[in-house]
């Protein structure tokens, strides 16, 4: 009787071919470019010094350009109460900038 992990690593065995060396990524010292694009309103901005090219940047740092605003925001928080103020400070700056910008295209009606 033979186990099932001797045939699920026999399955996952590579074959060392022609055909199959030429499908094979190639490995890079670098991790893969992100994704800049976030839809037809923001893109990731663009880094401007080129000593910061070559540094994998920490996904946190990065900040979006905005060319319109958004019509919709989706906030995801974590749940507990400790994440409550820093949840209750955006939410409340993202109002007043909606606000102030619906009373700026009123008066200007």
């Amino acid at each position: 009787m033979t186990s099932t992990f001797s045939k699920s690593t026999s399955r996952r065995s590579i074959s060392i071919s022609t055909e199959t060396s030429k499908a094979r990524r190639a490995h890079s010292a670098f991790a893969p470019s992100p994704k800049s694009n976030f839809g037809p309103k923001a893109t990731l901005k663009k880094v401007q010094d080129n000593d910061q090219l070559i540094v994998i940047q920490d996904p946190s740092s990065q900040r979006l350009h905005w060319i319109a605003p958004p019509t919709n925001i989706l906030i995801i928080r974590k749940p507990g109460p400790q994440t409550m103020p820093e949840f209750r400070e955006l939410l409340l700056k993202l109002l007043k900038v909606n606000i102030s910008r619906k009373t700026t295209d009123l008066r200007e009606q």
